[in-house]
């Protein structure tokens, strides 16, 4: 059986923490630059919802959107 130390999330002060110098920018190029903020809009039942999906899974994965 794992001890109690072995059970808890390690803990990490905000100093310790590696700062990054060139800290990659969200961007889905051509739709949505880097610094950009916007609202994705339109009529009921347009696929807004998947259009934010593949947006995020792009961002977090660095993989196309859209295709």
């Amino acid at each position: 059986m794992p001890g109690l130390d072995e059970l808890l999330l390690p803990v990490v002060r905000v100093g310790d923490i590696r700062h990054e110098d060139q800290a990659q920018r969200w961007l889905v190029d051509p739709l949505w630059g880097d610094s950009s903020v916007g609202v994705i809009g339109g009529s009921p039942k347009c696929a807004k919802t998947w259009l934010g999906l593949d947006l995020a899974l792009s961002v977090a994965t660095g993989t196309a959107c859209l295709g």
